[in-house]
């Protein structure tokens, strides 16, 4: 057991968060991405890991951390298939030894009755991962290298994810797990399926671990809704859980999550999402003087019905003389921004609609 004094602790300074890709994944935790199969996930983190490898200083605009990769599992069954998603990710390793497959031939652990117990694999990949010292280990997929793993029992995962700290306490650095999982409906709005409680046994095996990221394909309605074609495969990508790191912004978190797109020759693009009117579908509304004159009261703004309960209800000041009020196509709270070109006196104002409503 460990015992701190609020005091001492307070006396400290504090530590500057050190991040392996900034704002969004911090160095040395154990965390896990989380996704419905062919997501797409393969491909984005080929792209950030070769980038991270190559020593590149940024990544689609954020700024890495530079330092060799082990990828551990990575469920593809040849050196063809690892050649092919390298290609197909646009991910190619410019030197030796700074990207490394390890891939056991058995789990490193497995499910014995009420415990998990190591495998020989198990410190095989430790010893020969210590030699490497990378900056990150992506583990791929944590059902692959858990014998027995059965994401629905609750004390088997939060034992699992136990080990999982373990063992990026022994190897140092970043460890991340992938798993596949039955996510919420595509029915259900984002900002849901990105969180790490969508997900079966949301309280076990991510409920311990302290940062979680999710990753969902677009659904056909909310591609037609902002503007995109039909047939484009278009991920969101936001961090899901951040207990011990602030709240990315403006973008990453689940309400205004990154997006990417993968094209039809299998070139990963990010897309530039600008909120304001001006690249949002919306309709323009005359608003008379009695409008006008109720725009300093509050209304209050009510959660969708869908939303999470932790979702607190916000009051917010209605549009004044030349503002508009636009919406967040991933988060149902409304803000307000000056009309382009509006000229004083005009009793108007622009409403947004939120595509995803």
């Amino acid at each position: 057991m460990k015992i701190r004094d609020g005091y001492e602790l307070s006396q400290e300074p504090t530590e500057e968060i050190i991040w392996l890709v900034e704002n969004l994944i911090p160095y040395e935790i154990a965390g896990d991405i989380f996704s419905m199969p062919d997501c797409g996930k393969s491909s984005i983190f080929l792209s950030l890991l070769s980038a991270i490898a190559n020593k590149e200083a940024y990544w689609f605009g954020y700024k890495i951390m530079s330092g060799k990769v082990a990828y551990v599992g990575g469920e593809k069954s040849s050196n063809k298939v690892w050649t092919r998603d390298l290609h197909r990710a646009s991910a190619g390793i410019h030197k030796k030894g700074s990207f490394t497959n390890l891939d056991p031939e058995t789990a490193l652990w497995a499910w014995n009755k009420d415990e998990w117990v190591t495998t020989p694999e198990y410190q095989e990949i430790v010893d020969h991962i210590n030699v490497l010292k990378p900056v990150v280990t992506v583990i791929d997929t944590i059902s692959r290298v858990a014998l027995g793993n059965n994401p629905v029992d609750l004390t088997q995962q939060v034992m699992l994810a136990q080990k999982v700290e373990q063992l990026q306490q022994a190897i140092g650095g970043t460890v991340l797990t992938i798993s596949h999982t039955n996510q919420s409906s595509m029915n259900d709005v984002l900002s849901n399926r990105l969180h790490f409680l969508s997900r079966s046994g949301g309280n076990g095996y991510p409920g311990w671990l302290r940062w979680l990221m999710g990753m969902t394909n677009l659904s056909t309605v909310e591609k037609e809704k902002m503007g995109f074609d039909e047939f484009a495969k278009i991920i969101a990508v936001s961090v899901s859980k951040h207990n011990e790191i602030p709240s990315p912004m403006p973008r990453g978190n689940r309400f205004n999550p990154i997006l990417f797109e993968i094209t039809k020759t299998g070139e990963l693009q990010m897309i530039d999402m600008d909120f304001k009117s001006s690249a949002m579908p919306g309709k323009r509304q005359n608003k008379k003087a009695n409008l006008m004159k109720s725009a300093a009261k509050k209304r209050q703004v009510e959660p969708e019905n869908n939303q999470p309960d932790d979702q607190p209800e916000i009051s917010i000041e209605a549009p004044e003389e030349g503002y508009e009020l636009t919406v967040n196509p991933f988060n149902p709270h409304n803000l307000t921004f000056p009309i382009p070109g509006y000229r004083e006196g005009e009793p108007d104002y622009e409403v947004t609609e939120n595509p995803f409503r």
